[in-house]
């Protein structure tokens, strides 16, 4: 079962929101060994996170009710992100019952960067006229597209959220060598190649948000490893040493590839301008933001109802309840009640996984990278709704399963 859950992780960092029938069959799988489990005894939760599934799936109902009265055309629709999916996700942290079930999933996601990397390199080559048979549809089906700026190159693919994770996660592993030495030689090796893989992607990915977390990822690392009692003097020093080598590669890329350096200053000033004369994208967004908060100011405690689009501005025809400002989104539709809730729920898993580094140091391998990460995504899903799709709950959940881990691992089954 173990193999079963790595294939289905590998592909949700890959090949994200594709392969839906063959990936539904091995969740089907998986399902089912979750009953067996359960029928054995083996399925044990903890229970405060139990409670907080229940409280967020809860609200989450209600305002699918509220947003089905309102005759909102996604209350349906929005069900499988805010209560099928995580009950999913909740019905496998009961089989987390040892960290060392979860150690592979470390491998996975260094794996997952690599893949996700190659492929966006592969975007490029065939872009500049390197073609491989078959590629093309292979990467069409991945929502591959490279587009050409003043002064720099951008891409994009499905699989962009993983290595916007990835990238936060990877730096705040080899910042830790105690833990790090843990792992392969082969995986050690390969997490430094995903580290300068994704790292490369971000500079080329042309996403503001992805640049931000790339800035601000080492100092997130950081952060955590001093809150949780973790950070030594050869932690400090690898930083200074890792973060200086990215340095200088990327300058090197920067002036290989020809980029304008004040272009691309230029455009990660604007697009967080939202006075309206900042990009096209920028201003997409503050228009967003006017009508979100418009709205919410109606309803302001419970929301407008899930599913339910703003009053004036619609971003997709086919999901017009979508927006990529998801967090006022989801204060618009959900109302201050629910979004404190699921904000609560958020904030409790850092909290409860710095407190379990405190009290248990060998879980700073695990959670460390895991938070940083999972911090990373968070700031870029305020601009990009990631996890809007099943694919990427996981950054939510993964860290949830280790807490499960080892706050159960001491406890008998029943």
């Amino acid at each position: 079962m173990q193999v079963l859950f790595q294939i289905s992780f590998l592909l949700m960092l890959a090949v994200p929101t594709t392969y839906q029938a063959p990936r539904g069959a091995l969740l089907l799988l998986l399902e089912a060994g979750v009953a067996i489990a359960i029928a054995q005894g083996r399925w044990i939760a903890n229970r405060d996170i139990v409670v907080l599934s229940a409280l967020t799936v809860g609200v989450s109902l209600f305002g699918m009710l509220r947003g089905l009265l309102g005759d909102a055309p996604g209350a349906i629709a929005v069900g499988s992100v805010y209560v099928v999916w995580p009950l999913a996700f909740m019905s496998f942290i009961g089989l987390a019952t040892s960290p060392q079930l979860l150690y592979p999933f470390r491998r996975t996601i260094i794996a997952g960067a690599c893949i996700a990397s190659l492929m966006g390199f592969w975007v490029f080559l065939d872009a500049a006229g390197l073609h491989i048979p078959g590629a093309k549809d292979f990467l069409m089906g991945q929502g591959a597209a490279v587009g050409l700026h003043n002064g720099y190159i951008a891409y994009r693919l499905f699989n962009m959220g993983t290595l916007i994770y990835a990238l936060p996660f990877l730096i705040a592993l080899l910042f830790m060598p105690r833990y790090l030495s843990k792992l392969s030689r082969g995986m050690r090796w390969a997490a430094w190649i995903a580290l300068v893989a994704t790292s490369l992607a971000m500079l080329v990915s042309g996403r503001r948000s992805f640049w931000l977390i790339g800035m601000v990822a080492p100092l997130l690392a950081v952060f955590f490893m001093w809150v949780t009692n973790t950070l030594t003097r050869q932690t400090v020093v690898r930083a200074v040493v890792t973060c200086s080598g990215l340095l200088v590669v990327a300058i090197l890329v920067v002036v290989m590839l020809k980029f304008k350096l004040s272009a691309l200053v230029s455009d990660f000033v604007a697009g967080f301008d939202f006075s309206g004369h900042g990009s096209v994208e920028s201003s997409l967004r503050a228009s967003q933001f006017v009508d979100l908060i418009g709205g919410w100011q109606r309803e302001p405690l419970f929301g407008a109802g899930q599913g339910m689009p703003a009053p004036h501005v619609i971003r997709s025809a086919l999901t017009p309840w979508a927006y990529e400002l998801s967090y006022v989104a989801l204060l618009y539709q959900a109302g201050l009640l629910a979004f404190v809730i699921y904000a609560l729920a958020v904030l409790w898993i850092f909290f409860a996984a710095v407190k379990l580094v405190r009290a248990q140091p060998e879980a700073a391998g695990l959670l460390i990278p895991m938070l940083v990460g999972l911090t990373g995504f968070l700031i870029s899903n305020a601009t990009n709704p990631y996890l809007g799709k099943f694919d990427y709950l996981w950054t939510l959940f993964l860290p949830v399963a280790v807490i499960n881990a080892y706050t159960v691992q001491s406890r008998p089954s029943t």
